[in-house]
């Protein structure tokens, strides 16, 4: 699913400048969304660690390959890498943390928003750029520990 994904948006390519704003903007809601249903559905399969761990590094970097932007200030391979490996970092440590799936899929799903927008900022004002995605990574994350921590 995750590659059809990345095959059906590279092969969209708008000519005009509003319609590639378009374009863009469904891609990320489509790939939030499929992240979101990934992590959490990876979470729901009760799989061992390193299955999970492995899983999610590999989910998060090839959903990191269709987020990059066209001209960002690293190369795709490492912020792929780095996305998956931060990714799976955080995996394992959620297996320690007695949540829902669905927690532990926002949880992955905010990690994943901040990674990418972070290394995806470009160097036109990528300090403004990564302390956004950064802060409104804290706070979803800030509010994910709140409702987890509430549930109990």
């Amino acid at each position: 699913m995750l590659l059809m994904l990345l095959l059906i948006t590279h092969l969209i390519k708008a000519d005009d400048g509003q319609a590639d704003d378009i374009c863009v903007l469904v891609r990320h809601i489509v790939v939030y969304t499929t992240a979101l249903l990934t992590f959490a559905g990876i979470y729901q399969m009760h799989l061992r660690a390193m299955g999970t761990v492995a899983i999610v590094g590999l989910a998060a970097a090839v959903l990191a390959v269709i987020l990059q932007p066209e001209h960002a200030w690293l190369p795709w391979r490492t912020s792929t890498i780095v996305t998956g490996i931060v990714l799976a970092t955080a995996a394992w440590a959620l297996l320690f943390w007695p949540v829902t799936p669905l927690v532990a899929g926002a949880t992955c799903l905010a990690i994943f928003y901040t990674t990418t927008g972070v290394l995806s900022a470009r160097d036109t004002e990528s300090g403004r750029k990564m302390a956004e995605f950064a802060l409104v990574g804290l706070i979803a994350l800030a509010m994910i520990v709140v409702a987890a921590l509430r549930s109990r």
